[in-house]
């Protein structure tokens, strides 16, 4: 079932380029000790390729591509670095809010990525069988006074073909997909609060 949700102030941009969604996930750390803009731009800086443990989840997620590929059995992975968030095309940025979008078929074992370039080639583009991913950051104040940090990722898909197939990879991943998005925001809180206390001189 498609699931539309009323804009929240938190992800409205993510609203606007995915308003209608049948797969989401959403993930928070309750308190982060740094402005906004200090959040938001450690968000910008976080490499996730320097995280042992992602690497390795995702070795193993990527190993029968790259084997496979071994063999003779050509496919997108076996000339490119793992999956990562270079790979997402960035959408939109504002004050409280970082927006990244993502075009394939993810069920695939070499993700089935279609490049996009920008916002509006992420907008206009349109394929049966091809599904659409916003994943956002965001940033809103809570009652201690500073800042609760937010990610969520919403999967739209142009069919039911596309649904069908997406289901049962989203069932199997969801469990690491959310606990990797949790270790990435500690992360991303753990270098904010450090840039905010001790700015670089």
């Amino acid at each position: 079932m498609i699931r539309k949700t009323t804009l929240e102030s938190a992800f409205d941009v993510a609203a606007r380029y995915l308003p209608t969604y049948h797969y989401s996930e959403r993930h928070a750390i309750a308190s982060v000790d740094a402005a906004p803009a200090v959040i938001l731009s450690a968000m910008k800086n976080y490499d996730d390729r320097q995280d042992k443990v992602l690497n390795t989840l995702l070795t193993v997620r990527e190993w029968p591509s790259r084997a496979a590929a071994v063999l003779g059995r050509k496919n997108a992975l076996h000339a490119r670095t793992r999956f990562g968030l270079d790979d997402f095309c960035l959408l939109e940025e504002t004050s409280r809010e970082i927006t990244f979008g993502l075009i394939g078929r993810f069920w695939k074992l070499d993700y089935g990525l279609f490049p996009i370039a920008s916002a509006a080639d992420f907008q206009d583009f349109q394929q049966p069988g091809v599904a659409k991913l916003v994943m956002s950051f965001a940033v809103e104040p809570n009652a201690r006074g500073n800042w609760r940090l937010m990610t969520e990722t919403r999967i739209w898909c142009p069919d039911t073909k596309s649904r069908l197939m997406l289901l049962p990879y989203w069932v199997v991943i969801r469990l690491a997909s959310g606990w990797i998005r949790l270790r990435t925001l500690n992360q991303i809180k753990k270098n904010a609060e450090q840039a905010h206390h001790h700015p670089a001189t």
